[in-house]
């Protein structure tokens, strides 16, 4: 893997303790491409580790192809190009302070896949809108109340998949099967602003004692995700109409005692949520319509 990044953040300080400010990162990835490399393999080289394949982006194309996992190999990669816009409005006052951050991130993937027997020769050559124009928006305040420092926040994120296409294909290459999935010869149509998060959160960081500091939390989550348009995945079927909706309230405690000058002890607790990215949702909802794996889908649950 080789990647390379770049950012940039410009900050200004303006008359009565304000601060705005705004950045951009940048980053270009390139990921070669896992392949079968196993004994059995007339292209086995034993100067690498023994491995299986595995395509980086999405659905394996090696149940398509006439050689299966055998039919790619050296120098097929995957290429990543991000770019993540950010903002921010700052105030600080005596006791407090309040900030607003914007966010706005973008994602093309090239996975370019060549021939085992000659990695001069491209076999399969895709582009992904990954992540298009996703964003999010986070606000957070706080303020020191006697022996309270109490803050409030909340989140609002707005994401989806975006298009792919197909932009080279030897179909000499693959199976009949690719007359059955036809996104997988011609791409697909994505779908952005597919899915939206809220949450929203307060929580009391209480000096109870000099020497014992009590934090106590609440976060109320909200996660929806749209039914997937069927022609996104250019299925010769309907893809059953399907939609997320969930709501979660998450409680974290933690408290701390310094029963020396330099040095302190924690217990904490927090119960906390992960819900779908964008590439996730999507290819499960494909899976979904198809009806062959991955029928159930719903985030996960931790413990800490």
């Amino acid at each position: 893997m080789d990647r390379n990044t770049i950012s940039a953040l410009l900050t200004l300080d303006l008359p009565g303790r304000w601060q705005i400010g705004g950045g951009v990162d940048y980053s270009k990835k390139e990921t070669g491409m896992p392949v079968y490399n196993r004994r059995d393999s007339p292209y086995y080289d034993d100067g690498y580790p023994e491995a299986d394949e595995n395509a980086l982006g999405g659905p394996g194309i090696g149940a398509r192809l006439i050689d299966g996992v055998l039919a790619w190999g050296d120098d097929s990669i995957a290429e990543d190009e991000n770019t993540a816009l950010n903002a921010f409005i700052a105030k600080e006052m005596a006791k407090g302070g309040l900030r607003l951050d914007f966010h706005q991130w973008n994602q093309d993937r090239t996975e370019t896949y060549v021939d085992a027997a000659d990695s001069g020769k491209e076999i399969y050559v895709r582009d992904t809108q990954a992540e298009d124009d996703n964003w999010s928006l986070q606000g957070n305040a706080f303020y020191q109340l006697s022996s309270h420092l109490v803050e409030l926040g909340g989140e609002m994120r707005k994401y989806g998949w975006g298009d792919q296409t197909v932009s080279y294909i030897d179909e000499s290459y693959f199976n009949g099967s690719i007359n059955f999935f036809e996104f997988i010869r011609d791409g697909f149509k994505g779908q952005p602003d597919l899915m939206t998060y809220y949450a929203a959160y307060l929580q009391d960081n209480w000096t109870v004692h000099p020497d014992v500091d009590l934090e106590v939390g609440l976060r109320q989550e909200w996660f929806s995700a749209d039914s997937v348009d069927p022609d996104a995945f250019g299925f010769s079927w309907t893809a059953d109409k399907t939609e997320m909706d969930e709501h979660h309230l998450d409680p974290r405690v933690a408290l701390t005692y310094r029963p020396w000058e330099s040095g302190s002890l924690t217990a904490r607790f927090g119960i906390t949520h992960r819900y779908p990215t964008s590439p996730e949702y999507f290819w499960w909802y494909l899976n979904n319509g198809a009806g062959y794996f991955n029928t159930d889908f719903n985030s996960e649950k931790a413990y800490q």
